[in-house]
């Protein structure tokens, strides 16, 4: 509860009644909103949220008198609308709404919207066809545009104040009113506001609203709390709508993980701790009771300021919903013709060619189709766009939107003439009395006087009347659902109704008017023809799965035979169907997309086509169908890729006499695997040689029967002549859809032995042919061993073997496992005309072989990996969010993983659920994010151990990233800084690559790096804040955990210009503080706007440090150095200085070790820092510290990298190091805290001193009064 400035107490969760958008109501809403009221009072909601607008206020008051709760214990919310805003019509509004709720009195009455809408409204005739006469009054057009009032929301809030003195309402409030709107009305009120409700997510924090709230004793109320938009630099920095997103982001990942709950609840848990009330916006009993839990959390301070790190500014200006989705068509639209191409059914009637489908996915009851607002709005803008034909099923419980939909253009756009409304009626309504119900109730929901084409949706009958069991209730959503699918938790429960009855209440139906045609669907040719043998009225249609991997030709005949139209739904745009070489190739012949090539190789099959889509330009792609052909060759070569077996069905495989597929073999299909080059993205390995055979040969057929075609045999004779035992009892698939690969024993045969080997995997297989064989490396446990003169015999002597196989035709394809980049370039580049076509090789996300990848791809070679698993990366914290993020297993996350890279996968044998699972794999997809964070889990490192020379992995990086505790030593102001950072400087001349910088900085913070180096003569600040602020967002890492350190340049000396580069620094990395500042150069340049301007300054450092000072006392900068200053310059500083140096950063190297000022500073307890440590500029070739033979020598004898050891000698001299490293140099920049240089190492390199400086600044500054090494 939080208390008003009103006196009053209010809880800060509630119910809201509302919908999204109040034109949205359907038949039923009343019903559900009384419902959800009810629940919500029961679970012990007490906050109501009501509007005017939504016209369930009856309905809401009925409710709340009935709940057994006093009226004192509940509070009520209502808003007044906009065609309501004039005093007059307000206090008519209050009356009217406390009449219908049954109340005496509102505990808070909001002015719903600032905008008035023209009053005492009376819609047209047109105004009224697809929507009530009250909502049309609602919302006032001239038939285009919103008509508004010039009435003041200041009149209606005199309203407000005067109901509140006669007792009609105890508090009053703002909705969706901007800060100056708010303070508009603050300053003219005489009853202050005590509730303002604005869109208010982590997003966009409304950091301003909220504070002149706190101030003014305001409560802030929130909507769309988990975020509508989504920040979009491409559009100048404003927001864009897209779906949710928020549960994608890093901070709320790690939240969420750290208090193991459900992001939604750590999400609400933010706005209770932040005090700030908002509504449950669902009419689910899952969801209002789930949102209960919020209550058992509680959010660390830590936690609250990292959500802070989510807001992204505040949002332009929303449009009302009002202003889109209009409810008639513009005038100023283009007209839309009508697809006119059809097919005309043996009664006379005619059927449009192509159609949209409703069709939703029952395993997925949330799935996307599911939701109201996606089948109302896809369907209206399908019917716009000039589809014609409308596919309906009565199971999938959305033909009242559908309705809504389609009423929504009669008169303006089309007639119901025009229309073509097909519907499926359901396996539970089988008899006659329920077939005539489920008619007359389809025809009332699609608002249709008639149905232009009815069909029996299944052959099989369902229990009718029965009460199901769901396994899984949190996944029902309506009870519909168990009445449509009646199970006695194992199996689905069967009626014995005839389909013929059900046929007979189809032609009554004709006859009466209610159809026009009728027909049948996933019916067989033998029931098709036992319902054609004794109908009166033939079927005119019948709807089948057909592709061109299940062409159904037989069937299809048949049905032409008997004047039968044959209509199908395609499968979705993104199945793997349009991957398939034959399609894809053909689609860049006619330019046209693989999905048009199917929708046209089904319009010449004379197949009417019924595609789903909720895209509007997918819907106009699929329009442009007609004005092209496929040739007859390329007919054919679709017509070759029948593979002659049934598509992986939403109902399970029963024995119930009339289900169609007894014959068939029930599969998830290959076309729903995806092949590359005509490998299957998924296929099935056999390591296991003699190891439960029985079990294994089991789990075969049963990944035949789900679609697998792709088997790889290992280089065991007990596994080949297993495998090809298996092929031999395959009959239904034939062998040339089957892709068999085999492996040869190792790489070190001769020509002679190779094909001697070949010869007998071909008889193991009992093949005339492979598709596939691999030469490859072996692992410590294969069971074969080496010839002792293996290393004499070069691997491109077998490659050559296998290319000679290759031409005889026996092998098909060959390719190489356990490769390197450089063998693998060594055999592409021979003289040898066959190159390897795929490459086998451990991929996971611990070991991505990006670069192999990278390599294939530019080559042409497919990839295919195994162990996916390998490294217990399952239980990798990153990927476990993912999953959770998704919804799906780890196992999912990373084999969607390999699907999205192009990876082939090799699974090992396993039961038919976890195969079935396997294959999930294609119906998600990872977001950009998702593949970036599993990208930075790369380790290189294999899983496996190898026996044979390792150096053939020399492109492998063997790296484990490790958590080092980060070193830091103490500044004389109590800070700390860390002893490692990265060095961002560039050559003057150098252009600034922004991605480079910001690739850069993410590397070196994801890697460990806390001290970020800056100058601002390098022009790089807002790329480097660019990559800090990508990997912070992400939730790596927070502010407070990074040491910036920045320079003042020698143009910026006076105190004016310091200031300007300090406040600059501040604004371009987006920071409250700079860690450290130091002044760059002791000598100054003229202030004319250039970096280097060629002109001195007389600009006193002392006035630099003074400024400095002061920054350091607003808390804009914590610690205050210098760079490059001798030891005098440095003296003169301390002596005048209020508050100390804390760093001084110089060129030090083993070439340049600068004792003095060392001990110097030691003295002063000054830490000294390096920019310099390899020896400074990186473009000469003069002192190549690195391959000094004093430090190659430490590197050889400590096993690590030179510069490692020069890093290490800077840590044991207790000097903070800031190189500057490579992308691969990055991934190491923690590892020279992991060893020790013993004192004698450490005094080798000390001899190294030189005294040779390398730094300067090309413009003869020795000239300078302040040049600081005059003297040293």
């Amino acid at each position: 509860m939080i208390t008003l400035n009103s006196g009053y107490r209010m809880p800060l969760v509630g119910m809201s009644t509302s919908l999204k958008d109040p034109r949205a109501h359907f038949d039923g809403y009343q019903e559900i909103v009384g419902s959800a009221v009810a629940m919500a009072i029961n679970m012990g909601y007490r906050n109501i949220d009501t509007s005017q607008v939504d016209l369930n206020l009856k309905v809401v008051g009925e409710q709340i008198r009935k709940q057994n709760v006093h009226r004192r214990d509940l509070f009520i919310v209502s808003k007044v609308w906009n065609t309501h805003h004039s005093k007059e019509k307000c206090h008519e509004a209050i009356d009217s709404i406390l009449k219908d709720l049954q109340l005496d009195y509102l505990d808070m009455m909001l002015i719903n919207f600032p905008h008035g809408f023209v009053e005492d409204f009376t819609p047209s005739d047109d105004q009224t066809d697809f929507q009530s006469v009250e909502i049309a009054r609602m919302f006032p057009t001239d038939g285009e545009n919103i008509l508004y009032s010039d009435v003041d929301y200041l009149e209606t809030w005199e309203a407000l104040e005067e109901a509140v003195e006669q007792g009609k309402i105890r508090s009053i409030g703002l909705c969706q009113f901007s800060l100056e709107q708010i303070q508009r009305v603050w300053n003219a009120a005489k009853i202050k506001p005590s509730l303002v409700k604005v869109p208010l997510s982590l997003y966009h924090q409304h950091f301003k609203i909220r504070e002149f709230c706190a101030e003014k004793g305001i409560v802030v109320g929130a909507y769309n709390i988990f975020g509508c938009t989504k920040f979009d630099p491409k559009r100048n920095g404003k927001f864009s709508q897209s779906k949710m997103i928020l549960f994608e982001e890093r901070i709320v990942i790690e939240v969420v993980k750290q208090l193991k709950e459900n992001p939604v609840h750590v999400i609400m848990r933010w706005f209770i701790d932040s005090k700030i009330c908002f509504n449950v916006n669902s009419f689910k009993r899952n969801a209002m009771y789930s949102t209960l839990k919020v209550f058992n959390l509680k959010l660390t301070e830590s936690q609250l300021g990292r959500f802070e790190l989510l807001h992204k500014g505040e949002p332009e200006e929303i449009e009302p919903f009002w202003t889109t989705n209009r409810v008639k068509k513009s005038k100023q639209q283009p007209e839309v013709s009508p697809i006119s191409n059809s097919f005309s059914l043996r009664n006379g009637h005619e059927m449009p060619s192509l159609g949209i489908s409703t069709w939703r996915n029952f395993k997925k009851l949330n799935e996307f189709g599911w939701h109201i607002e996606n089948v109302y709005s896809s369907i209206s803008t399908a019917l716009e766009n000039g589809y014609r034909h409308v596919d309906c099923g009565q199971v999938n419980m959305n033909l009242l939107h559908i309705g809504r939909a389609i009423m929504r253009g009669y008169r303006k756009i089309y007639n119901r003439e025009d229309l073509f409304i097909s519907a499926k009626v359901w396996n539970t309504f089988h008899t006659k009395k329920r077939c005539h119900q489920a008619l007359k109730v389809m025809t009332k929901e699609l608002k249709a006087n008639y149905i232009d084409l009815a069909l029996i949706h299944w052959p099989q009958g369902f229990a009718e009347n029965h009460e199901a069991v769901i396994s899984d209730k949190s996944e029902v959503e309506y009870l519909e659902v168990c009445e449509m699918f009646p199970n006695d938790g194992t199996q689905f429960i069967h009626s014995d109704v005839d389909y013929l009855e059900t046929w007979e209440a189809l032609e009554e139906a004709v006859e009466s008017g209610t159809v026009r045609s009728i027909g049948l669907s996933n019916f067989t040719e033998e029931q098709v023809r036992r319902v054609w043998d004794s109908a009166n009225i033939k079927p005119t249609v019948l709807q089948i799965e057909v592709t061109p991997y299940v062409t159904q030709k037989n069937l299809r005949d048949f049905c032409k035979k008997k004047s039968i139209v044959v209509s199908t739904l395609p499968p979705l745009s993104d199945s793997a169907l349009f991957k398939d070489a034959i399609i894809l190739n053909i689609s860049k012949q006619i330019g046209k997309t693989p999905f048009q090539v199917l929708l046209r190789w089904l319009i010449q099959n004379e197949i009417a086509v019924l595609p789903k889509s909720y895209d509007e330009s997918e819907q106009t792609e699929n329009i442009e169908l007609f004005d092209f052909e496929l040739s007859e060759q390329q007919m054919e070569q679709i017509d070759t890729l029948d593979e002659n077996n049934c598509n992986d069905v939403c109902i399970e495989p029963s024995s119930q006499p009339a289900w169609p597929f007894h014959d068939k073999v029930i599969t998830t299909r290959p076309h729903l695997i995806p092949r590359v080059n005509n490998i299957p993205m998924i296929g099935i390995s056999t390591w296991n040689d003699e190891n439960d055979l029985n079990l294994s040969h089991n789990a075969l057929h049963m990944a035949l029967k789900l679609g697998i075609r792709l088997f790889n045999c290992s280089t065991s004779a007990t596994n080949q002549l297993w495998m090809g035992t298996f092929l031999n009892s395959v009959e239904e698939v034939k062998r040339k859809h089957l892709f068999i690969t085999a492996r040869m024993t190792h790489v070190y045969i001769n020509k002679h032995a190779c094909r001697e080997e070949l010869d007998i995997i071909e008889r193991n297989l009992n093949s005339k042919y492979i598709d596939l064989v691999v030469m490859q490396w072996l692992r410590e446990n294969e069971t074969y061993l080496l010839p002792e003169n293996c290393s004499k015999i070069d691997f491109m002597e077998t490659w050559t073997a296998l290319t000679e196989k290759c031409r005889m035709a026996n092998v098909k394809e060959i390719g190489l496992c356990n490769f390197n980049i450089d063998q693998l370039e060594t055999i592409w580049n021979s003289p040898l005309s066959i190159k390897p076509s795929v490459v086998q090789v451990e991929i996971s996300p611990y070991i991505a072989q990006k670069k192999m990848r990278e390599y294939c791809k530019d080559k042409g070679i497919i990839v295919m990996g195994y162990a996916p698993f390998g490294g217990n990366v399952l239980d990798d914290p990153i990927i476990m969010d993912i999953a959770d993020q998704v919804g799906k297993s780890r196992e999912l996350v990373i084999l969607r993983w390999y699907i999205e890279n192009e990876v082939i996968i090799m699974l090992q044998p396993c039961d038919s659920r976890e195969l079935t699972d396997s294959l999930d794999v294609f119906n998600f997809r990872l977001t950009q994010d998702h593949m970036q964070s599993i990208e930075i889990l790369n380790k290189e490192r294999s899983s496996f151990e190898f026996d044979l020379v390792t150096d053939q992995f020399s492109s492998f990086r063997f790296y484990e990233h490790k958590q080092y505790e980060l070193f830091t030593i103490a500044l004389n102001n109590g800070y700390e800084i860390p002893v490692l950072g990265f060095a961002t400087w560039r050559q003057p001349e150098e252009f600034v690559d922004c991605r480079k910088e910001f690739s850069l900085i993410q590397d070196a913070l994801f890697y460990g790096c806390r001290h970020i180096d800056i100058a601002t003569v390098d022009k790089n600040t807002r790329c480097i804040r660019s990559g800090f602020k990508n990997i912070c967002r992400d939730g790596y890492i927070k502010r407070e955990e990074v040491f910036f350190s920045a320079k003042i340049w020698n143009t910026s000396h006076s105190t004016e210009k310091c200031r300007q580069e300090i406040e600059r620094v501040l604004w371009n990395l987006k920071i409250d503080f700079v860690d450290q500042m130091l002044i760059h150069w002791p000598q100054g340049y003229e202030e004319t706007g250039k970096m280097f301007p060629g002109k001195y300054s007389d600009v006193d450092y002392l006035e630099t440090w003074k400024e400095m000072e002061s920054a350091v006392k607003e808390g804009k900068i914590r610690s205050i150095g210098l760079c490059n200053f001798n030891t005098k310059q440095i003296q003169r500083v301390w002596d005048a200085a209020e508050i100390k140096p804390s760093v001084v950063q110089i060129e030090m190297n083993p070439y340049l070790t600068q004792t003095k000022i060392r001990e110097f500073c030691k003295e002063k307890g000054i830490v000294v820092s390096s920019y310099a440590p390899f020896g400074g500029d990186p473009t000469s070739q003069n002192y190549a510290i690195c391959d000094d033979p004093v430090i190659l020598q430490i590197s050889n004898e400590l096993n690590q990298k030179p510069k490692h050891v020069i890093l290490r000698w800077f840590v044991q001299k207790g000097v903070v190091a800031l190189p500057k490293l490579t992308h691969d140099e990055m991934r190491y920049i923690l590892d020279p805290l992991n060893f020790n240089l013993t004192a004698e190492h450490v005094e080798k390199i000390d001899g190294l001193d030189r005294g040779l400086r390398t730094w300067n600044i090309d413009m003869n500054d020795e000239d300078h009064p302040h040049w600081p090494f005059h003297e040293e």
